[in-house]
């Protein structure tokens, strides 16, 4: 009951959103952290951040990787 998505009347319907990745952060493990954003109507609708499940070997790869999965 305290929590909601805030909608606003000027903003637009389209959706958009940031997708982002931290090439081999974790170094025990060499996966990259992956991460999104998505809104409508100026609310937050949709957001994670995790470890890839597969290691990346080069930066462009873990990108490609999170705009897949964030995409799905």
């Amino acid at each position: 009951m305290d929590y909601g998505i805030t909608y606003f009347h000027n903003s637009s319907l389209r959706p958009f959103g940031y997708v982002d990745s931290d090439y081999a952060g974790d170094i025990n493990g060499w996966k990259s952290m992956e991460g999104h954003m998505f809104f409508v109507g100026g609310g937050l609708v949709s957001w994670a951040s995790k470890h890839q499940e597969t290691i990346a070997f080069l930066t462009v790869e873990a990108k490609y990787m999170v705009f897949t999965q964030a995409t799905q």
